[in-house]
């Protein structure tokens, strides 16, 4: 593909875990591609050439102080229910 700016999801821990579930047997491809579709979905841009970063311009910067690890937190804590519950477990 050509392309000069690619955007889409980014392949995080989720995907390396599943792919590990499928290889070992336990789970078939249709049950991992469901567990694929659980949690959130962050998204990635990826700068191909140079054409595409002579386009860039910075607009702004802002400093962020702390981080809220409670937001992080329940959002990891609601993964892991939904996926526990697409595999059955208590």
């Amino acid at each position: 593909m050509n392309a000069d700016v690619i955007v889409g999801p980014i392949a995080n821990d989720t995907l390396f875990d599943t792919l590990g579930i499928i290889s070992s047997g336990y789970l078939s491809t249709e049950e991992a591609l469901k567990l694929l579709k659980i949690g959130p979905e962050y998204t990635q841009v990826v700068i191909k050439t140079e054409k595409a970063a002579a386009n860039l311009r910075f607009i702004g910067s802002e400093r962020i102080e702390k981080i809220e690890a409670t937001a992080m937190q329940q959002e990891q804590d609601a993964y892991l229910e939904a996926f526990a519950k697409e595999l059955d477990f208590p």
